[in-house]
């Protein structure tokens, strides 16, 4: 049996259009994608960025019923990839990821 998963990461569309946002590191790709559906629960959500980043403050990653679905604290690979790992066996079910991120130049964003 093909259990189906949906996945949102949220993604501050403002981030790619504002000016002077040089210094502000950019999503360049997440995955799952927004909205997706998948049949089995990933691992994680895998958020790279264009430049440099720290962990921030407000990450998260919930059942749209408020249960918490976090695996564990969220890491940065390669200096500009966000890592947010899930819990194991979470069954079927939609899931929200809210990411948080500090930029080089000091802001946080998300």
């Amino acid at each position: 049996m093909r259990r189906a998963f949906a996945l949102l990461v949220a993604c501050s569309a403002a981030l790619v259009g504002a000016t002077g946002a040089a210094a502000h590191a950019i999503v360049i790709s997440a995955s799952p994608t927004n909205g997706v559906v998948v049949a089995a629960a990933p691992r994680g959500a895998v958020i790279t960025f264009d430049s440099a980043i720290r962990v921030g403050p407000r990450n998260a990653a919930v059942r749209n019923d408020g249960t918490n679905v976090l695996g564990g604290p969220p890491r940065i690979t390669d200096g500009r990839t966000l890592v947010i790992p899930f819990r194991t066996n979470l069954g079927q079910g939609n899931f929200t990821v809210r990411w948080s991120v500090v930029s080089q130049d000091g802001h946080e964003e998300e």
